[in-house]
């Protein structure tokens, strides 16, 4: 996307080469006094640090902010206090923005970046509830202040890379993610053929003289949790292998249907307490279950998973090299233009910050 150059007599410069063209808000030219000493604050090196500095220093005072604090107490008043100060100060930030870049109309207008969006709607929800302060009673406007720390990933440096990169990836993500279902569905369908029903049948606890079988299943209040072989009983103390209603772990561990089989599979994958459920298979079943639960965590756990980092950093990478060449790009034409700006008849940068003498000019 090329930068038209600046109109001599009519667009001004800034100190980083961003031209400033248009009217802002359809009454400010680049050259008004009013617009440029806006540019001239949004240019100041200290203008990000500060607002950074602000907006950590609100979320601090969120943390600190608790809702069992009684009212009328002074760390209720300081809160509020600076919760006012905080919120003219990113007034001020919005109002500043908006008279340098312009708000909606025009390239580079204050609207025209995304990041923006959040800061206007966080501002003008606060603007609310101060000024109809019954409105902060509703959870929406409550929950408007804890976007204020996402205000600060814009300013840290490489971080709107990666959310960029991240949302951009969501097309290839939604691949990966089907893909992964699919994983689940089929080694729960293959759990379910292997083990459907083994679980149902371990150790009853002592004490048990019931028949326990499937017929007349043994009672919760004798479950010992420990897995075994009704063909091959391996029971301790004398135990009896009997057969349960529910699977281990309060049916939570179960191989009864493809669904329950499946969320074993998700959590295996998470490497969680995957070793449980095998135990208690090579108990019930057979030792060699082991050549159904290692590829579950090797394909899924390792293969699997690990394909949604790969996405996000091919999509990081190609992002960054985007970036480098509209650096590039950018660049080259602030410096055109800033030279075809230069050449003409009156002087178009705007002065630095802290030095307002030339504003009036």
């Amino acid at each position: 996307m090329v930068r038209a150059a600046a109109k001599p007599g009519e667009d001004a410069v800034g100190r980083s080469g961003r031209v400033y063209a248009g009217k802002s808000l359809f009454l400010f030219g680049a050259r008004s006094t009013p617009r440029k000493q806006a540019i001239s604050i949004v240019e100041s090196p200290l203008f990000d640090p500060f607002i950074l500095l602000v907006i950590l220093g609100n979320c601090a005072l969120m943390a600190w902010n608790s809702p069992l604090d009684p009212p009328g107490t002074q760390k209720a008043a300081l809160i509020g206090t600076c919760e006012h100060v905080a919120l003219a100060i990113f007034t001020a930030e919005m109002v500043v923005k908006v008279l340098s870049f312009g708000f909606v109309l025009g390239r580079g207008a204050y609207l025209r970046d995304p990041w923006s969006w959040l800061d206007f709607v966080v501002v003008m929800l606060g603007i609310v509830s101060f000024f109809v302060p019954w409105l902060g009673n509703f959870s929406i406007i409550r929950a408007a202040r804890a976007m204020r720390p996402l205000r600060a990933l814009k300013r840290v440096p490489g971080m709107p890379l990666l959310i960029e990169s991240i949302i951009a990836s969501f097309g290839q993500l939604l691949n990966v993610a089907i893909l992964c279902a699919l994983s689940f569905i089929v080694f729960g369908i293959f759990g379910v053929e292997l083990l459907k029903g083994k679980l149902h049948w371990r150790c009853a606890a002592p004490g048990f003289d019931g028949v326990g079988d499937m017929d007349f299943p043994a009672s919760d209040e004798f479950d010992s949790e420990e897995a075994c072989n009704p063909d091959a009983p391996s029971c301790a103390d004398g135990s009896r292998c009997v057969y349960f209603e529910e699977d281990p772990g309060a049916d939570t561990v179960s191989f009864d249907s493809v669904l329950k089989a499946s969320i074993w599979v998700m959590q295996a994958a998470t490497f969680n307490d995957w070793t449980d459920p095998m135990y208690l298979s090579m108990n019930a079943y057979s030792p060699w279950v082991l050549v159904y639960f290692l590829p579950v965590v090797c394909v899924v756990g390792f293969f699997v998973f690990n394909l949604f980092l790969a996405v996000v950093y091919d999509e990081f990478k190609r992002g960054a090299e985007e970036e480098e060449r509209k650096t590039a790009e950018q660049s080259e034409e602030d410096r055109e233009a800033a030279e075809a700006t230069t050449d003409s008849a009156e002087p178009l940068l705007v002065p630095a910050a802290g030095d307002l003498s030339l504003c009036g000019r």
